[in-house]
């Protein structure tokens, strides 16, 4: 991706991760291999990746974590906001708790919400913070089930590559609630039908009570577990 984003550095904002539980100096060093890699300067946002028990986030938070090597390189000019990704409100909670965080990256996805609740109360309280959310798993529908054809899909969850409608009211749902962003799917297929729904939606992302029921209705017949809910 470095020699693809060089000349539009300046029109990006770039993000990047490291995981929490390497100590102080291997995140520097990811860190640093990452700014080479990228050929750039600085990190608009650098995160702590999958904070999802409490070993990892002790681990992150403690002296000689991944947390003050983050801090120090935000004094030195190489990041300039701090973010984490979590896959469940406990742990999503504990960290605002912990730290003033700038960005929380988030699975607000239509099934784990309806089906699981997650995902309202960290909205909630970014929104209180001041905090931007980084949505993930927007078009995600649910894990593969045993024996299920994956047509060359390489992703753990299966994508709504199969039914038009659904994927249209899944983006619809979580561009209707309060983010920032949604971090677009990996894969070239689905990077396209996300373009297409984006351009189609022109903007207009609220959701109709027809609509809510409708994906009420998915999340039943269509849903199934995404990522283990920590309670």
């Amino acid at each position: 991706m470095g020699p693809a984003i060089e000349k539009y550095r300046n029109r990006i904002i770039l993000t990047c991760k490291t995981e929490p539980d390497k100590n102080k100096e291997e995140v520097r060093t990811d860190l640093e291999h990452s700014l080479q890699l990228l050929k750039t300067a600085f990190f608009d946002v650098y995160q702590l990746h999958e904070v999802t028990d409490d070993e990892s986030l002790k681990k992150a938070i403690s002296p000689g974590g991944a947390l003050e090597a983050i801090l120090e390189a935000r004094e030195e000019g190489l990041v300039k906001y701090i973010g984490f990704s979590a896959h469940s409100d406990t742990y999503a909670l504990k960290l605002m708790k912990y730290f003033d965080f700038d960005t929380v990256m988030f699975p607000i996805n239509w099934n784990y919400w309806i089906n699981y609740y997650q995902g309202e109360a960290v909205i909630q309280k970014a929104q209180e913070t001041d905090k931007g959310v980084l949505t993930i798993k927007a078009l995600a529908q649910r894990r593969w089930k045993e024996g299920e054809e994956r047509y060359d899909y390489q992703c753990w969850y299966k994508p709504l590559f199969d039914n038009d409608v659904l994927a249209e009211l899944a983006l619809k749902f979580t561009l209707s609630k309060k983010v920032a962003t949604a971090v677009c799917p990996g894969d070239y297929r689905m990077l396209s039908k996300s373009i297409d729904l984006v351009e189609a939606l022109n903007g207009s992302y609220a959701l109709s009570k027809s609509e809510e029921k409708k994906l009420v209705e998915y999340a039943k017949s269509d849903g199934g577990q995404l990522y283990p809910v920590v309670l």
